[in-house]
């Protein structure tokens, strides 16, 4: 297993329409366009700020496990912290060689098409943590994640 970097920090948000400017005055940073996520049933959007990259994620109307999330915290919350690794698969098999479990056995596939797992937060001191496939981008800036309407 090998962690290369900090990919993104994930709040989630009931509407983007209260949440979106709060982000942008704080990271001084425009709002990507809004991408579907059908597997996890949310609707995310990036901001770029330095080299920190903030998701903000709206629960699709089924999904009633982001709402329960909500519906306990305030609006927006921190949600996860995801790190980008070079070999998802041997990632996956060596965390569960060592007792960790994940939410999603297999990988599904999140925003900009990339893989994504998740760690249970009980195997982690109650941080939810996503597993991404590390993108084919030597900066953050050139990655598909950032689509900005401009």
């Amino acid at each position: 297993m090998h962690f290369l970097r900090l990919d993104h920090i994930a709040y989630a948000v009931e509407e983007f329409e209260y949440s979106l400017p709060l982000f942008e005055q704080t990271l001084q940073s425009p709002a990507s366009s809004v991408e579907t996520v059908p597997s996890q049933g949310v609707d995310v959007v990036f901001f770029q700020s330095d080299n920190l990259l903030v998701e903000l994620i709206r629960p699709h109307v089924g999904n009633r496990s982001l709402q329960r999330f909500l519906r306990k915290r305030r609006s927006p919350c921190l949600h996860h912290v995801a790190f980008s690794v070079s070999d998802l698969d041997n990632t996956i098999r060596h965390l569960t060689k060592a007792n960790y479990t994940f939410i999603q056995a297999i990988p599904q596939i999140g925003s900009s098409g990339r893989e994504i797992c998740f760690l249970k937060p009980s195997c982690t001191f109650g941080v939810l943590i996503e597993l991404c496939k590390l993108p084919n981008v030597k900066f953050i800036g050139d990655s598909d994640m950032i689509n900005r309407n401009e």
